[in-house]
C-alpha cells in the first residue's frame, strides 16, 4: 500500500507544473508598489559581459585606488596627504554596498543631480534587503544593469573585498576642482581621472540590454 501512494504521489509531480517565481524572489523582478502597475524589471546582462565589465571595474576603476587593496581602505583616510587626487576622485564617485548606496540615492534628493549608474548582484537572497534600489533607479530613470551568476562574491574580489551586492557611480563635482584652480598639472590630473570615470560609466551603460 505505502509503495502504490508513494507512486502516486511521484506521477502527480511529475505531471503538475513547475511553479514560476514570485515577484521579489529575484531583484531583476520586483512588485511594483503603485496601484494597477506591473512588476518593475530590470535588465541582465550575460555571463560573458559580466566577466569583460568585471575585468574593466577592476583595471579602470579600482587599480587607480591606491596600495590598498580596492575598497578596503577608509573612506577618510582620502583626506590625508598621502591620497593622491585620481584616488580621491575614484572614491568620491564610486559607491559600493547596500547601505552606501542607498545614502547615495538619499543624497540624490538633495543635490538633484542623478546616479550615473547602478550595477546589482542577481544572486543576494532576499532580494527585498535592496529592492528599493532597483525601485529609485526606476523612479528616476537612472541606468540600472543586473550581474548574473555568483556576481556578489565576483564583484566583492573585483574591488578588494568579501561580498559585494550593489554599486553605483556619482557624477562628478565641479566644485572638487576648486583647490587646483592654480595648479596645472594638478587640475589635469583630476580632469583626466574623471573622464576615466566618466568613460566606464558610459561603456557599461551602453551595454545595457534594451
Amino acid at each position: 500500500m505505502a509503495s502504490t501512494n508513494t507512486t502516486s504521489t511521484s506521477r502527480r509531480n511529475a505531471r503538475s507544473p513547475p511553479k514560476p517565481p514570485r515577484d521579489n524572489e529575484d531583484i531583476s523582478c520586483i512588485s511594483s508598489p503603485y496601484p494597477n502597475h506591473l512588476s518593475i524589471k530590470s535588465p541582465i546582462c550575460s555571463s560573458e559581459m559580466k566577466y569583460v565589465l568585471l575585468e574593466r571595474l577592476q583595471k579602470e576603476i579600482v587599480s587607480k585606488l591606491g596600495k590598498s587593496r580596492g575598497m578596503k581602505r577608509k573612506r577618510r583616510d582620502c583626506n590625508k596627504p598621502s591620497c593622491t587626487i585620481t584616488e580621491s576622485v575614484v572614491r568620491s564617485r564610486f559607491v559600493c554596498g547596500i547601505n552606501q548606496c542607498t545614502r547615495a540615492l538619499e543624497n540624490d534628493d538633495k543635490i538633484r543631480c542623478p546616479i550615473s549608474l547602478i550595477i546589482l548582484a542577481r544572486d543576494v537572497r532576499p532580494a527585498t534587503i535592496f529592492e528599493h534600489i532597483s525601485l529609485y533607479a526606476h523612479i528616476r530613470s537612472i541606468p540600472i544593469l543586473i550581474f548574473p551568476g555568483r556576481a556578489s562574491l565576483e564583484i566583492g574580489e573585483a574591488v578588494g573585498i568579501r561580498r559585494a551586492a550593489a554599486i553605483c557611480f556619482i557624477p562628478k563635482d565641479d566644485k572638487s576642482s576648486l583647490p587646483f584652480h592654480d595648479d596645472k598639472t594638478k587640475m589635469d590630473e583630476w580632469k583626466e581621472s574623471n573622464n576615466d570615470v566618466d568613460a566606464f560609466v558610459s561603456n557599461v551603460v551602453s551595454k545595457i540590454p534594451s
